[in-house]
């Protein structure tokens, strides 16, 4: 039986650029970037929809697209200002949804659910969002309606850069059949080459495959991804900021340190702790931050912030080790140690990764180059297996021999976790 669906997904399409066209009204109709333009090797960070056309993308580096385009106006980017017009955007969709996930950079999920007799027609409403927003606000954004979070958002894919889409419930698997596979959540250039080669372009293909056929082709989370080619998500629209979230682990060693093998080990534990509880929620962290505390009291900082979300534990080790380099200026003995992952956003159904920029730890070989064939599927697949051992044994059941230098009585440090 279809129904009315109830779930928005509100998607700034370029949002930094457009914010920053509304900051200054002449970068209209141009080709810009979004960049730190005095940044070493400095990447895009997003582009006018007039240069997505001549072929620039976010995350391109900077030197190339300035090479092909000779001269190129560089915006540095002013994070405050698509901060405010997030929270803009966020107080409009508060009057009408008592749920309201903001994940941040332009994007929203709304679950209308129960307003009805309040605004009449779920798709009335979201049209009203829409109008609203780009009628006070300046901001013409992709809308979709959907009985689910990811159909929404394959939905908003379709629309780019700007409209409406409704999708009744009972029609996910229509809607998605012929969409291109490269709209469904999960889908990179390399699964996307994979699932080419053997003549899946759109996502209905995907969701036809049967168990042993998804498996064979993309090992034990393919089904996963099948799942959600055939319109499945039974993720809630999360209440509040995600962006907000943070999750944090702390150690208090059993006596106090100064020796790195221990400091090393210690950090292994909390990146454990805290990535377990980043997948378990499907989600996923672009900063990290390492507190130290000496023991006259003194803490010591430092920050890790990743171009590409991280989520597996190898990932997230690196660039904790790098702020635990910032964190330690002085040889003064260490107490404790805290971690706090930040800039979270959904990260579920991350079977396409990307190399991060790995920064080998002491006693650790540096990670050669991950491919879909080898690195990255078995560290998936790895990761996967381990989460699965720690669900059911508990957090320490598996864990990196370094994590166990050092460690209190019964080899378990004193962990503790909060979001």
């Amino acid at each position: 039986m279809r129904g009315e669906a109830s779930v928005i997904h509100l998607n700034g399409v370029n949002f930094m650029a457009c914010v920053e066209a509304l900051r200054e009204p002449g970068l209209r109709g141009q080709v810009f970037v979004v960049a730190p333009a005095r940044a070493a090797r400095a990447r895009i960070l997003d582009v006018s929809r007039q240069a997505l056309r001549e072929g620039l993308v976010p995350g391109m580096r900077l030197d190339e697209a300035q090479a092909r385009l000779g001269k190129l106006r560089v915006i540095p980017p002013s994070p405050g200002s698509y901060a405010a017009v997030n929270k803009a955007i966020e107080a409009h969709c508060a009057r009408y949804a008592p749920l309201l996930e903001n994940a941040g950079g332009g994007h929203f999920f709304l679950d209308l659910q129960g307003t009805r007799r309040l605004f009449g027609a779920y798709l009335d409403t979201a049209a009203r969002i829409r109008n609203e927003v780009a009628r006070d606000i300046g901001l013409e954004m992709a809308t979709a309606l959907a009985p689910n979070k990811l159909v929404a958002k394959v939905g908003t894919r379709s629309l780019r850069p700007e409209g409406l889409v409704a999708v009744r419930e009972g029609d996910e698997g229509a809607f998605l059949a012929h969409q291109d596979l490269s709209l469904l959540p999960g889908i990179g250039r390399s699964l996307g080459r994979l699932l080419s080669s053997v003549g899946i372009g759109e996502i209905g293909g995907l969701a036809e495959l049967e168990d042993a056929e998804v498996r064979g082709l993309l090992g034990p989370q393919g089904r996963e991804l099948r799942d959600a080619a055939r319109g499945l998500d039974r993720r809630p629209v999360m209440n509040g900021d995600l962006g907000d979230r943070r999750i944090e682990a702390s150690l208090d060693f059993p006596g106090d340190v100064l020796e790195a093998s221990l400091l090393h080990g210690g950090l292994i534990g909390l990146v454990e702790a805290c990535g377990l509880e980043l997948r378990l929620a499907r989600l996923a962290s672009r900063g990290l931050e390492v507190e130290v505390a000496y023991v006259d009291e003194v803490l010591g900082r430092g920050r890790f912030l990743s171009r590409l979300p991280l989520s597996l534990d190898g990932e997230l080790l690196a660039g904790a080790g790098q702020a635990l380099t910032a964190a330690l200026g002085r040889r003064v003995r260490i107490r404790s140690l805290r971690l706090r992952l930040s800039r979270l956003e959904a990260g579920g159904l991350q079977l396409d990764l990307f190399e991060p920029e790995v920064v080998p730890l002491p006693g650790l070989a540096p990670a050669p180059p991950r491919l879909l064939e080898t690195g990255a599927w078995r560290a998936s697949r790895l990761q996967e297996a381990v989460d699965g051992a720690r669900k059911r044994y508990g957090g320490r059941a598996l864990t990196r021999c370094a994590a166990l230098v050092g460690t209190g009585p019964g080899g378990a440090p004193g962990l503790s976790g909060e979001t």
